[in-house]
């Protein structure tokens, strides 16, 4: 066979063979902006330098490192997985205080209510054994902004399902739209608010309009609001 031919023939299954792996990682096709981090999330532009200054200082540079998933947290505590190189998995507790600093995957700070079970973590303590957590960067939770329209209220649990609708193309017609069921969970830093008026979690009802300021969480794929405001 002609080598321009192999050539060309070579150079087409390779591109074929990219395009297929790119498809196969891009899990979030056709889901909304938000779900991509990078270039989307409302706090990319956190402080880039935070973590720097951070293990630059005298007094920060005699504390452990631990990477890991999360197994428990509360108020006044974590508990992160971390995995050795032997495949042992060996869970370590830390006291949160006032004192621990908590940052999103943007480095934008963050509180301890925004970080769940099976987060990707990276933490900074005073020690491994009864430490205390200085630094917890969750890399699994970000900065998010949505409109939407109710579709469901859960009273018992407060949570909110919100359907978000987008235009994906509008250089054709009719034009294309998506369509995404978001989950919206509360707590206990949650506002709630119709213009300048506050409100409460019984003043929502389905087939309102409402924007939803809050963090989203990758790993359980819902959005904890922080701000919750009834639209006109």
């Amino acid at each position: 066979m002609n080598k321009k031919i192999l050539t060309v023939l070579g150079a087409a299954v390779l591109l074929f063979g990219l395009a297929s792996t790119a498809q196969a990682k891009n899990t979030n096709a056709g889901l909304p902006k938000f779900v991509h981090p990078e270039g989307s999330a409302a706090d990319l532009r956190g402080d880039a330098n935070g973590i720097g200054k951070f293990k630059s200082t005298e007094a920060n540079k005699k504390l452990v490192f631990v990477n890991g998933r999360v197994s428990a947290v509360s108020a006044s505590s974590i508990s992160v997985d971390f995995k050795k190189e032997d495949g042992i998995t060996t869970t370590y507790t830390f006291a949160v205080d006032t004192t621990t600093k908590i940052i999103r995957k943007f480095k934008a700070t963050a509180t301890i209510g925004e970080v769940a079970v099976k987060d990707h973590v990276k933490l900074w303590a005073t020690k491994l054994e009864g430490g205390t957590a200085k630094l917890i960067w969750d890399k699994s939770i970000w900065w998010a902004v949505v409109k939407g329209t109710i579709t469901a209220l859960d009273t018992t649990n407060q949570t909110i399902t919100v359907k978000l609708s987008w235009v994906v193309s509008a250089k054709h017609k009719p034009v294309i739209r998506k369509q995404y069921q978001l989950l919206v969970k509360t707590y206990s830093l949650t506002e709630y608010w119709q213009g300048t008026t506050a409100k409460a979690f019984t003043d929502l009802a389905v087939g309102q309009n409402i924007s939803v300021r809050g963090s989203w969480n990758s790993v359980g794929k819902y959005l904890l609001g922080k701000k919750i405001t009834i639209l006109p």
